[in-house]
């Protein structure tokens, strides 16, 4: 495993990385879990990847289910810096394009509502950036 994670820092694709989560760690194919409830915790744009794999759940008994999903840090609704930096960068990557607020990743980010069986707590923090907030 990479110090960082899973998924080192690479700007690739945000929904190609979705994929490559969702079919290793979620569609039962490479890691099955044999009903162990799963927990993922994830920092910024892992927090994004984390939730377009699990907009690919499909309902098949032999996926693996997460449980509990910790996201720190994640920029649900996009972030305009990366719009100025689509716009204006010499090299543009395909995660700045993800990441910008009026492109598609982001909007059709909620698509699917989390499932059942999942839990979602979000840990952020808000103009404070010595205090942490916890909430849902």
């Amino acid at each position: 495993m990479h110090p960082g994670g899973v998924f080192p820092p690479s700007g690739g694709d945000l929904d190609q990385l979705a994929e490559l989560f969702y079919q290793i760690f979620l569609s039962g194919k490479v890691y099955n879990s044999n009903g162990m409830p799963i927990v993922v915790v994830a920092h910024s744009m892992g927090g994004l990847v984390v939730r377009e794999a699990i907009n690919k759940y499909q309902g098949k008994s032999r996926e693996n289910q997460v449980h509990l999903l910790v996201t720190m840090a994640t920029p649900f609704g996009g972030h305009a810096a990366a719009a100025k930096g689509e716009e204006h960068g010499l090299i543009v990557l395909p995660s700045w394009r993800d990441l910008n607020p009026e492109n598609d990743f982001i909007g059709n980010l909620y698509r699917n509502p989390l499932p059942d069986f999942m839990h979602h707590e979000l840990i952020y923090a808000y103009q404070n950036p010595g205090t942490i907030k916890f909430g849902m």
